[in-house]
């Protein structure tokens, strides 16, 4: 069973806390890597910052601001402290376990943010820890896809 496969998908069975959550990565590709983990649900927030293990795609670096040189994330010039895969990914756990069993809400969580958050708990071997934590997972851009059907409005993509 994948971490993504606990999936929530009717709002109409939403119960508990929300929590909305986002990765900035290397590239848009599945084998890209996680440079920053932030979430937010009420009052509460979570913000941490992975060096990579691969190289930043342009358009990725000009979207979020995010850089690597000589080993140092920087954020628009200015260096930002940084930990280990293991480390952000436990400490994301740590904060999901104080909001009891959220559903975590994202926009394009199906295509992408759960397939690359579900390979780094893989490597960090907290897959199973991850999906006792966690309800389930919300996808704005399906909800978003439905309430602006036949609205005329097309997408564009950002790579």
């Amino acid at each position: 069973m994948s971490a993504c496969s606990s999936t929530m998908r009717n709002p109409a069975e939403i119960q508990g806390t929300l929590v909305f959550f986002d990765l900035e990565t290397t590239g848009p590709g599945p084998g890209c890597d996680i440079v920053q983990l932030g979430a937010v649900s009420g009052g509460y927030s979570f913000n941490l910052y992975v060096v990579p293990r691969c190289k930043i795609y342009k358009g990725a670096s000009a979207l979020a601001g995010l850089r690597v040189r000589h080993h140092q994330l920087f954020f628009h010039r200015w260096p930002v402290p940084t930990k280990s895969h293991q480390e952000v990914l436990t400490a994301f756990l740590g904060f999901l376990q104080t909001l009891g069993r959220p559903l975590l809400v994202d926009h394009n969580v199906w295509q992408f943010d759960c397939p690359v958050l579900e390979r780094a708990l893989e490597e960090v071997q907290l897959s199973h820890a991850f999906r006792q934590v966690v309800a389930g997972f919300l996808d704005t851009f399906s909800l978003c896809q439905e309430l602006l059907k036949g609205q005329g409005l097309r997408t564009r993509r950002v790579w």
